[in-house]
């Protein structure tokens, strides 16, 4: 069994404020270790189910988080080459996608850092006039190698959100939200490691009975964004369609680009 993780760095446990998930602030490197201890925690969790394989995808911002000399040495590691390239490695040959780290998509209530790509440009994102987040957009790419989503870990208003969109995938909440930029921690470190490891182990027996979201192309992408003058500049792209001031909207024919404008 193949398992490919893809890592966030806002949804992690131990993590409290905003800054600590900037790179420019001098909380920032501190906290990379409870992305680390999450992620590597959940490689576990896959191994101990059953998994022969797993990549993980250092996939915050500028996607040096994770420390290799600290991962895992079992698992295969990559980062994301572009919006046309989010998940680089994964093919049909993977079983399952994990997802650690997670945040909730733009505009949810009750979520800590709520956003989907940039809190600054992007607003609300569509899927076939759905709203999604990151966590779409992965099973979204996933789908198409007809690989489904069988774990998150993350605050709680993204698993809430991972289990409304996909219905059955497994959760591991480790905090909530007191405010936007501040989280009360509902499982201490240590006790996260321990049920993200224990989740991705209980998860791996959705392998092959939870079914992949599947979009049917051509699949109607809208983005709108937070300022008029951001869709200025996408709305000069070939293929994509000015619909307001803020909105834009694009046809993608190939599922993989759904990021892409």
């Amino acid at each position: 069994m193949k398992i490919y993780i893809m890592t966030d760095m806002e949804g992690a446990s131990g993590l409290r404020l905003a800054d600590e998930c900037s790179s420019s602030s001098p909380l920032y490197e501190p906290a990379r270790s409870f992305l680390i201890d999450d992620a590597n925690a959940a490689i576990a969790g896959c191994f101990d189910g059953g998994a022969e394989e797993v990549t993980v995808n250092d996939g915050h911002g500028p996607a040096r988080t994770l420390d290799m000399a600290r991962m895992d040495k079992r698992a295969a590691y990559e980062s994301c080459c572009g919006s046309a390239n989010v998940l680089p490695a994964l093919d049909e040959t993977y079983d399952g996608l994990v997802v650690v780290g997670a945040h909730a998509m733009a505009g949810t209530s009750g979520a800590f850092l709520d956003h989907t790509q940039s809190s600054i440009v992007w607003h609300d994102y569509y899927i076939n006039g759905e709203r999604y987040g990151e966590i779409g957009q992965w099973a979204a790419i996933a789908g198409h190698y007809d690989v489904p989503l069988l774990f998150v870990a993350g605050d709680r208003a993204a698993c809430e959100e991972a289990e409304r969109q996909f219905p059955g995938c497994a959760t591991v909440a480790v905090k909530e939200a007191v405010r936007r930029n501040y989280a009360r921690i509902t499982l201490p470190p240590e006790r996260a490691h321990e049920a993200i490891r224990e989740g991705a182990r209980k998860a791996m027996a959705l392998a092959g009975k939870l079914k992949p979201w599947k979009l049917e192309p051509p699949v109607e992408i809208k983005l709108e964004f937070n300022r008029a003058d951001y869709a200025d500049t996408v709305a000069r792209n070939a293929g994509v369609e000015r619909l307001d001031a803020r909105t834009v909207r694009r046809m993608v024919s190939d599922v993989r680009r759904v990021v892409q404008f």
